[in-house]
């Protein structure tokens, strides 16, 4: 079995051989794709298909931005409901 790796969709896929994919070559790049019904949609419009994912995709700093906000806001609720009792 390979190393994990991602589709163009997103997917991560664990253990499993990425040379069972299907893939094809965009602007000098190996794209994976989960499907044989995703490869067609790309081979139809890549261009497309690639904007929406790069809309949709965040980068690791940004989910850890978003975590952090988040466990803020959690950890400054929890402190004055201490505070309350």
């Amino acid at each position: 079995m390979g190393k994990p790796f991602a589709t163009l969709c997103g997917r991560i896929i664990r253990d499993a051989n990425p040379e069972e994919y299907p893939s094809t070559e965009h602007r000098n790049k190996k794209i994976k794709l989960c499907s044989q019904s995703c490869l067609d949609s790309f081979l139809e419009e890549p261009t497309v298909l690639c904007k929406v994912h790069l809309k949709s995709e965040k980068t690791a700093q940004q989910i850890q931005q978003e975590l952090a906000s988040v466990l803020d806001s959690w950890r400054k609720f929890y402190d004055s409901s201490k505070k309350s009792d």
